[in-house]
């Protein structure tokens, strides 16, 4: 799927898959060797990078004797996919961080003097010593009187 100017999502694109296939016969210069280690179904395999070609107009691998080898078309994609993999590799590391470090945090509970005379710069300081952490001064909550 492709987004179009007007913000349709038009089919026919690139997509992960394709690249991580394509990647990996490039790599490995044998379709079958690819097939095996991405434990696909060789002709599955063949399908996707004739989809792929048919995709971008051009033709991707040189097949002979020995294997394939990447056209100039290809070796171009084999670069930007190695980009785009390690992004979105790199993307999945950092949003889980970023999730972890969401769910972290500290909760002083200070009396009220020691609140007025340390509590914002306690909180103040930590932040800036551990930015990942939420840190969150609290005034203990009075109980109601007894009647």
């Amino acid at each position: 799927m492709r987004w179009h100017h007007s913000g349709a999502l038009q089919e026919n694109a690139i997509n992960l898959r394709q690249l991580q296939y394509f990647a990996r016969i490039v790599e490995t210069g044998n379709i079958t060797r690819a097939a095996e280690q991405l434990f696909v179904a060789q002709p599955a395999l063949g399908t996707q990078i004739r989809q792929l070609e048919q995709e971008l107009g051009v033709s991707l691998l040189s097949r002979h004797s020995r294997g394939v080898s990447p056209t100039r078309a290809g070796q171009v994609l084999y670069e930007r996919a190695c980009e785009i993999l390690r992004m979105v590799d790199e993307t999945e590391r950092q949003v889980a961080a970023a999730g972890r470090r969401e769910r972290e945090g500290i909760v002083l509970g200070l009396t009220n003097g020691f609140t007025n005379l340390v509590g914002r710069d306690l909180v103040k300081q930590s932040r800036r010593v551990h930015p990942c952490f939420q840190t969150d001064a609290r005034r203990p909550q009075r109980c109601p009187a007894k009647s």
